[in-house]
């Protein structure tokens, strides 16, 4: 995945980590948070371009992504037909807020 300033027109990263193609992205409250969604079926939750959380729980792609106000929860959506909901930590685990 790159990450582009587009008023610049300069690339300002490559995150790798998904094994497939990224389907959707997510920004967190104040941008140091951001989650990006894929086909391999994780989304994975980074704060300030590292690593922090590598999310399972979808059967098939992850298809779209939404942070909560507060950045405390992640939405995530699959081809699957579920809709869940992720408690996102600063540290430690994540941990599915819904079945």
């Amino acid at each position: 995945m790159r990450l582009w300033d587009i008023t610049g027109n300069r690339l300002l990263a490559e995150l790798a980590g998904h094994t497939d193609r990224v389907y959707a992205v997510a920004y967190g409250p104040g941008d140091a948070w951001l989650a990006s969604a894929s086909w391999d079926g994780t989304a994975i939750v980074r704060r300030d371009g590292e690593i922090r959380h590598r999310l399972r729980g979808h059967t098939g792609p992850v298809l779209s992504l939404a942070f909560s106000p507060s950045g405390e929860l992640l939405a995530s959506g699959g081809e699957d037909g579920t809709v869940r909901l992720w408690t996102v930590p600063p540290e430690g685990p994540p941990t599915r807020a819904s079945p």
